[in-house]
């Protein structure tokens, strides 16, 4: 998505890429998937945060997630490129089989 980003695809389509695959990713790699599959607004970025000691998502960048990918509110290159950044490494920080 990153590359994607950098060769000038929209942002709010990569931004709903990347919050499909955070999704799609946190579903894989915990225990009890539904727990997870209906948490969504202030919840889903608590949830993101609690799962690496951060508040990137509550306080931070992260917070966009919650509305550029679904209500399409624009977002510049730039912005999209540190949210998708963000999630990747949220991704990388994860333990697998959790």
């Amino acid at each position: 998505v990153t590359e994607q980003l950098r060769n000038g695809t929209d942002p709010v389509a990569c931004l709903q890429q990347v919050s499909q695959v955070l999704r799609r990713f946190i579903m894989t790699v915990t225990p009890d998937s539904r727990s997870v599959a209906g948490v969504i607004g202030d919840e889903w970025l608590e949830f993101l945060d609690g799962r690496w000691d951060r508040d990137a998502f509550t306080e931070g960048k992260g917070r966009q997630l919650l509305k550029v990918p679904y209500a399409c509110s624009p977002v510049g290159r730039e912005e999209a490129l540190e949210l998708s950044q963000l999630c990747i490494a949220w991704i990388k920080s994860q333990p697998r089989g959790t």
